[in-house]
């Protein structure tokens, strides 16, 4: 078992009984010494709760469970020694006397002692809905969550993952918590994701004083590809479409990321390419500073970009950009959120398009039930050209709005079907830029 997460607690509340070689012994891992060193402590003191729950906790280091057992049965009976006994009981598969011990415990920590249980007997659902009712104050509470990490490993969830891990920073869980998500990433390196599905687009196009709706349904497939190995990460994705008159549009997007570390701070490094069937290129390579904290994650970076869009080849925006950013995520037993921002300056060749950017992006994920979850995507782009538009001879002001809900419901192990909805708005001060679209999309993704 982990080391016991009561053991600071009781040393500080018997410190006063406990002479300093004992704590000594305790400190190096020399447990057999300090027991023998205890049975020197007057006898008035050793029937006190923190002694014999401490002695309990030594018998077991050295491997007497049995004798932890029988010194917590004499120990008065609180609610903190019943839900030790229980945990011992449990560890050596005596399900029936560890349920015994806590019956009619009216302690929201025993839900810990459920779990632990349902995990030894394979009910990893049960587990997790135990885990996650054990109160933030629990003496136990740390090591819940070092059994939710695993949990979230095995059914492969490395959001829930990853923030359970990030929970457990300045805990003596900490180490074996990494261990398991090391495990994880090692496994996983290679991941794919093919999606099938079919799209309805709803496109209001506003060009010049007219506007103009498209009404089209869609099939496509979408093949996303990841390799992870730290510090380096590989991206990429093609999605091919097709309308009732064929073909519609490619997409390939390739991304390379590298993120060294020094601690808390972090060099990222980032290359990506999109296409879009020889009509559209975009390619974008930067290098920053990421301050990685308990509270978000701030950053700077710089780069260089290289675009242009057919067939108004007007629009070429070599050039190159600076950019401040902060996300944050947060996860809280069934909910993930994060929030994303930045600003960004650009210098292109043409002056045409130098501008400054600001960008929020808001997204939740929920799971509703073993099976079910929900989400919502909220994205804000502002953006500010600062000369005249060369074709229109006026400045150009872009508000970009983007609402995605969408509900993901698991078949199987490894497929699961996506219902979403976009509304996505470009209002522009220019006419010719706006337009507003509804696509909804249902699709199968399968996941290896």
């Amino acid at each position: 078992l982990p080391k016991a997460v009561f053991l600071l607690p009781l040393i500080f509340s018997f410190g006063h009984a406990l002479t300093p070689e004992i704590q000594s012994r305790i400190k190096e891992g020399e447990y057999e010494e300090a027991l023998e060193l205890m049975e020197q402590i007057p006898k008035e003191r050793q029937s006190t709760v923190e002694f014999l729950l401490l002695k309990a906790w030594l018998y077991q280091k050295v491997g007497q469970t049995d004798l932890a057992i029988k010194t917590l049965i004499s120990a008065p009976q609180e609610n903190k020694v019943r839900l030790r006994l229980a945990y011992l009981y449990a560890s050596i598969g005596d399900f029936e006397k560890a349920i015994s011990s806590i019956k009619d415990l009216k302690d929201p920590s025993s839900n810990f002692i459920e779990g632990y249980i349902k995990l030894r007997e394979g009910d990893i659902t049960g587990a997790l809905y135990s885990f996650r009712r054990v109160p933030k104050n629990s003496e136990y509470y740390p090591e819940a969550r070092y059994y939710m990490a695993k949990i979230y490993a095995i059914t492969d969830e490395p959001y829930r993952l990853s923030m359970t891990v990030q929970e457990l920073r300045g805990t003596e869980f900490q180490r074996p918590a990494n261990e398991v998500l090391d495990s994880y990433e090692k496994s996983r390196k290679f991941n794919l994701n093919l999606g099938l599905g079919v799209e309805r687009d709803t496109n209001l196009l506003g060009t010049f004083e007219l506007e103009t709706k498209i009404r089209t349904w869609k099939s496509f497939i979408n093949l996303n590809s990841s390799y992870n190995s730290r510090p380096f990460r590989f991206r990429s994705r093609l999605y091919a479409s097709s309308n009732q008159k064929g073909s519609e549009y490619n997409i390939v997007f390739v991304n390379l990321e590298l993120e060294p570390k020094i601690r808390s701070i972090g060099f990222p490094i980032e290359g990506s390419f999109t296409t879009l069937g020889g009509d559209f290129y975009s390619a974008t390579a930067r290098a920053g500073i990421n301050l990685h904290t308990d509270f978000g994650t701030p950053g700077i970076s710089v780069g260089l970009q290289d675009y242009l869009s057919q067939p108004f080849r007007f629009e070429n925006r070599d050039g190159s950009f600076a950019q401040l950013s902060y996300a944050y995520e947060y996860f809280r037993e069934r909910l993930y959120m994060g929030f994303d921002s930045y600003l960004k300056l650009t210098d292109t060749e043409g002056k045409n398009w130098d501008s400054t950017a600001i960008g929020a992006r808001f997204f939740t994920n929920y799971a509703l039930g073993k099976k079910l979850s929900s989400g919502l995507n909220l994205e804000f782009v502002g953006t500010n050209f600062l000369n005249k538009n060369e074709v229109f001879d006026k400045k150009r002001r872009d508000a970009l709005i983007i609402m995605s809900p969408f509900l993901n419901y698991s078949v199987y192990k490894n497929f699961d079907v996506l219902l979403s909805y976009a509304f996505i708005r470009n209002l522009s001060s220019i006419n010719f830029y706006s337009y507003t679209r509804n696509l909804y999309t249902l699709q199968l993704v399968g996941k290896f």
